[in-house]
């Protein structure tokens, strides 16, 4: 499962490869929004999946009015009820590319449209070249689904036998789930996920976004990173750094933070491991490294953990 310490990295990884192209071309990258329903999870009539949801908020077809074909297995994976059908079936206008993070929630922007991306357990974020994006999005096939029609609505798309690497796993066909993308003329940024679990969010505007929309200040960042209920965390880092000198004042050392109390066998939360110690902090919310006594000291605090 994706921590946030790696949807950081998914952040440099984005970073560096905008500000290549920027030295290389002199100008800051444009994209689009791409998503690929047809790599959709389903889900089943005892436990509904949905993958993907939107905000359209003021946008309004006036704005990328050009039609635009949609693939026959996208097509068939966009039920009439779906609010963000309205990504499909037109061009969608570039805008600059940029990137946020908060927690364990990561948005793309693009245009008049942002991403909003929960990696759940297996989801990950890659750059790549356009060539190599069209390439591999050309041809897709049933999933891996035991069940053939449920496969066929499964789709994965085939990886080119060149961008294997030497000594992988022999296999007849190597496939990857791309559930969406950010493309640009010269790199494409996608999200993608063997296990289809990644889950996503279109927030739309009827102005194109820009970086300013994704500064800590701003209210629309605010607004988009909230989706997955990614919380803001009651200390800043200049009182929690306040927090932890007078605590080292009053004891002569650093209480051990709460993340680690959990994580201990010994302790009360029974050694719960990593993922589920982190999701339970990121929920109440409190920051991993909060000092245990911070907890103790406040009555309220304790209750509600």
């Amino acid at each position: 499962m994706p921590e946030s310490q790696d949807l950081i990295a998914f952040k440099h990884r984005v970073q560096c490869m905008l500000q290549d192209a920027y030295k290389e071309d002199g100008y800051w990258p444009d994209g689009v929004l791409h998503i690929s329903p047809r790599t959709f999870a389903e889900g089943t009539a005892a436990k509904p999946y949905e993958t993907m949801s939107a905000e359209i908020g003021e946008w309004s077809p006036s704005l990328e009015p050009v039609p635009a074909p949609i693939n026959e297995h996208d097509q068939r994976r966009v039920p009439k009820n779906r609010d963000w059908g309205y990504l499909l079936g037109r061009e969608l206008k570039p805008g600059p590319v940029h990137v946020a993070v908060r927690g364990k929630s990561l948005a793309l922007i693009a245009g008049y449209h942002t991403l909003v991306v929960h990696f759940d357990l297996e989801g990950s974020l890659r750059t790549m070249k356009r060539e190599h994006f069209d390439e591999i999005v050309a041809t897709c096939v049933p999933g891996n689904n035991p069940k053939a029609a449920k496969a066929a609505c499964l789709r994965s798309f085939i990886m080119p036998p060149k961008f294997i690497e030497a000594g992988a796993r022999q296999k007849k066909v190597h496939k990857i789930n791309i559930m969406a993308a950010i493309v640009m003329d010269e790199n494409v940024i996608i999200i993608s996920d063997f296990s289809r679990m990644t889950q996503l969010h279109a927030v739309s505007s009827d102005s194109l976004f820009t970086l300013n929309d994704l500064l800590p200040e701003s209210i629309i960042r605010a607004f988009i990173l909230i989706i997955y209920l990614t919380p803001v965390f009651p200390f800043s880092s200049g009182t929690l750094v306040f927090g932890l000198a007078s605590v080292e004042v009053q004891t002569g050392s650093l209480n051990t933070p709460i993340i680690d109390v959990l994580l201990n066998v010994a302790g009360p939360g029974a050694g719960v491991g990593q993922h589920l110690a982190n999701n339970l902090l990121y929920g109440i919310p409190l920051h991993p490294d909060t000092p245990s006594s911070v907890i103790c000291s406040d009555s309220e605090a304790y209750s509600e953990l």
